[in-house]
């Protein structure tokens, strides 16, 4: 036996620590006053593998991943994890609806652009459908809905994802869909029908506690947008039971207090269990051990009081994007497509024709390469099966050196995993 290369060892706080192996996602929360002693074992696991005494703590470390077989070889098995997400035959196709939004908060990326779906884009989108699902042999099919508010077009949403689900039970290819969505639109009918088309994901998305969200999102008619937007989730929870709904708290060093959880919780008390809490933090505010920190009681507030906790590195992804998939599309509400949903509406490389055939005007080529095709820095990474790399559209057309994305990977994955040990801990 021999120590894992994957394995990332910190305190999480003065009385306790974790092991935490990153090709597993399993970990081991011990007191630090036994670290040392747990360090020697897996350093030298075949040392102590003939005493009796130890061969359950040796069982547990074997089961985490944090000691491997001789034989092992994780890099390969990443690698064949890697390729086989990579070509799948799933298709996520994603469809912006529109970019327009009824709210405009200031992280977002989108310049809410009047550009909404119309007929013609609709009728290229079911015929590429119809065309790439069976010409690619796709046995899965994921469409995801996305804005802009996606729901201030919901006619197309209707539209698009009947003739999805039709095609797919008439071909024998499985069929979901979810959404991404400020909440504020739900309402019975829109959550009766989306039961009806296949919808299973939401997520829906506050921005810290009350007072600073609703300073957040707002407009001309709402003013408490907050609890409208719980009063929503609760409805459509109860109305839909089997919906797997996310609330993405957006946090920043400003924008919440300790009230967040009663203030989520006056509304979503009797659904508790019915919703998973993720903690995001707005991408624009730096990174540190003081806003970490500030987040981790409330986490654990929420927890203890039921709801859920997303396991974010539980799906076993060994994808740095889902743009690194073989099959994966977005498309734009003026019909025009590209790889990654985030690139500004004119710098879109190709759009869909009549036919429903991808066109392009210029070759994407986040694809070509990867980190296992050229020289990369990740190879020799502890924190590479949960990172994968750099967003492949930072690294389009490298072909020496692929950089870390990271000015301080300790940092910022020692806080991720915090997190995700808040989630998942018993």
């Amino acid at each position: 036996m021999k120590e894992s290369n994957y394995n990332i060892v910190f305190k999480t706080n003065s009385e306790q620590s974790v092991l935490f192996n990153s090709l597993t996602k399993k970990y081991i929360l011990i007191s630090t006053k036994y670290l040392n002693n747990y360090l020697s074992l897996i350093k030298e696991p075949n040392k102590y593998c003939n005493i009796t005494e130890l061969q359950p703590l040796l069982n547990k470390c074997k089961d985490c991943g944090l000691i491997i077989e001789d034989k092992m070889d994780e890099l390969r098995l990443i690698q064949d994890f890697f390729y086989a997400q990579v070509n799948a035959p799933s298709y996520s196709l994603l469809i912006m609806t529109t970019y327009a939004c009824n709210f405009r908060c200031w992280y977002c990326i989108q310049r809410h652009q009047d550009v909404t779906l119309n007929s013609i884009v609709e009728k290229r989108i079911k015929k590429h459908i119809e065309k790439y699902l069976s010409e690619n042999k796709i046995k899965n099919f994921e469409l995801s809905w996305f804005g802009g508010e996606p729901l201030l077009n919901f006619e197309s949403i209707d539209s698009i994802s009947m003739f999805a689900k039709s095609f797919c039970k008439q071909h024998g290819i499985s069929f979901s869909c979810g959404i991404t969505t400020n909440g504020s639109l739900l309402s019975e009918y829109i959550i009766d029908r989306m039961v009806d088309l296949g919808f299973k994901d939401y997520q829906i998305t506050l921005d810290g506690d009350k007072r600073n969200h609703n300073k957040t999102k707002y407009n001309d008619k709402i003013d408490n947008s907050f609890d409208l937007i719980l009063e929503n989730i609760k409805m459509l929870v109860e109305k839909h039971p089997k919906a797997e709904v996310t609330l993405r708290i957006n946090y920043t060093h400003k924008n919440f207090t300790e009230e967040l959880p009663d203030h989520i919780d006056k509304v979503l008390h009797s659904v508790r269990n019915k919703v998973a809490i993720l903690f995001r933090q707005v991408w624009q505010e730096r990174d540190d051990d003081t806003l970490i920190s500030k987040v981790t009681p409330i986490m654990l507030r929420l927890k203890e009081m039921g709801y859920g906790g997303i396991d974010d590195f539980g799906n076993f992804s060994m994808l740095s994007c889902y743009v690194e998939k073989k099959h994966y599309l977005s498309v734009f509400p003026d019909g025009s497509i590209d790889n990654c949903n985030n690139k500004p509406l004119q710098k879109a490389r190709g759009n869909l024709n009549d036919k429903g055939e991808i066109i392009w005007k210029e070759d994407p080529k986040e694809r070509v390469n990867n980190i296992f095709t050229i020289k990369s820095d990740c190879i020799l990474c502890k924190y590479l099966p949960i990172c994968m790399g750099p967003c492949p559209a930072s690294r389009e057309g490298s072909i020496t050196n692929i950089k870390c994305q990271f000015k301080n990977p300790e940092e910022y994955f020692k806080n991720e995993i915090k997190q995700y040990v808040i989630s998942t801990s018993k």
